[in-house]
């Protein structure tokens, strides 16, 4: 069997991450996968490197906007010429443009969200994001990734038969138990103990809220140091909030990064203090790594993290709740290590990508025989 994953762009945000992991786990699944984007071109640093080393050649058809009139013939052409059984599109602008190309080209269509429905969507984002929910109404599945976020939509949108929730995996392979030093460029001293924050480090993530939070921290626990590791769209301003709040001296900038597994396993605990998230992917990579997260009561978030068992959940914004669980963490190692390993037990039993991609399968033959989807273990059908 044959799927082609059409994605929105090359650039490596959460959804691409996960494309690449089901391109590296496809083969043992029992399919074939062909990727590729509406937008970007494939380049270094990009998503296009990490599914070439998956044994993928991704395409890009190079848009540089939906309504493109080139777009709906190349889309089609692809298709066609992939000779896929089956089309995966993952977000909005893919959904909107997979579910009339697949009308053209006979091919039945899987849609995944990997967003919840987010208050404060401008109105543009709210027409696509509406236009791409209707259109999935008519695909042979229409996949969300928590339970969590199902209801977000079900909230704002007629639910539909073909709603349903796989949630994503991680690989247990690169992301694994252990102790592993900062890299030289990671001015951390061996032994000190450190939390780490990765991932789009804007004031959604809650990013903003833990460089407050650690003047709090730093009187527990003087010592603790802070590493932030990824892209700040607004830099400026989470550099100034550092500096505002005298810690400069504890908290590192890290920036972009390839070897996430690496850090993880270096730091103490892992940070996301989100403000909305599907099935935030960061979580279960901390888990699988056997490490304990400090994170919120939001989206699908305590789908992953146990409250008091792999990790510590509060609410978004509580400065005093996020140092004081940090805090908690980082003073006692034998919590610590016991969250950790309890979240790495939680993952490996409900978040390993061959079990992911195995799902995924299910529902792909199911949708090439016209047949009802599936419900995998852990799906929950609307």
């Amino acid at each position: 069997m044959k799927v082609l994953v059409v994605i929105d762009s090359m650039r490596l945000g959460g959804a691409e991450r996960l494309v690449a992991t089901l391109a590296r786990m496809a083969g043992e699944a029992g399919f074939e996968l062909e990727v590729v984007s509406l937008s970007g071109r494939p380049g270094a640093g990009t998503l296009a490197d990490r599914i070439a080393a998956a044994g993928v050649e991704p395409q890009s058809l190079g848009l540089k906007r939906l309504v493109d009139p080139a777009a709906l013939p190349a889309l089609a052409g692809v298709i066609r010429e992939s000779g896929c059984d089956v089309v995966h599109a993952h977000l909005d602008e893919s959904i909107i443009l997979a579910s009339i190309a697949c009308r053209v080209t006979a091919r039945p269509l899987v849609c995944t969200l990997h967003t919840p429905w987010l208050p404060g969507l401008s109105l543009r984002g709210r027409i696509v994001r509406r236009t791409a929910v209707r259109l999935a109404a008519d695909a042979a599945a229409f996949v969300f990734v928590s339970r969590a976020s199902l209801g977000s939509y079900a909230a704002r949108c007629r639910r539909r038969e073909n709603w349903i929730v796989v949630p994503n995996g991680v690989d247990l392979d690169d992301f694994h138990p252990g102790r592993a030093p900062f890299p030289p460029d990671v001015a951390v001293p061996p032994g000190t103990p450190t939390a780490l924050v990765v991932g789009r480090l804007d004031s959604r993530k809650g990013v903003l809220e833990v460089v407050e939070a650690w003047p709090r921290i730093r009187e527990a626990v003087p010592a603790a140091m802070l590493v932030l590791a990824g892209t700040a769209p607004d830099g400026t301003r989470l550099e100034q909030a550092v500096a505002d709040s005298g810690v400069s001296g504890n908290v590192v900038f890290a920036g972009l990064r390839d070897d996430i597994p690496d850090l993880m396993r270096a730091s103490d605990v892992v940070l996301l203090p989100t403000w909305a998230d599907a099935l935030p992917t960061m979580l279960m990579e901390a888990g699988a790594c056997g490490r304990p997260v400090v994170s919120t009561v939001v989206g699908g978030v305590p789908e992953i993290v146990e409250h008091g068992v792999s990790g510590f959940l509060g609410f978004p914004g509580d400065r005093t709740g996020i140092a004081d669980a940090v805090s908690a963490v980082l003073s006692d190692p034998e919590l610590a290590a016991r969250m950790g390993r309890a979240g790495r037990d939680i993952v490996t039993s409900r978040f390993d990508a061959r079990d992911w991609a195995r799902r995924l399968r299910r529902v792909y033959e199911a949708a090439t025989e016209g047949s009802p989807v599936p419900s995998p273990d852990l799906e929950i059908r609307a």
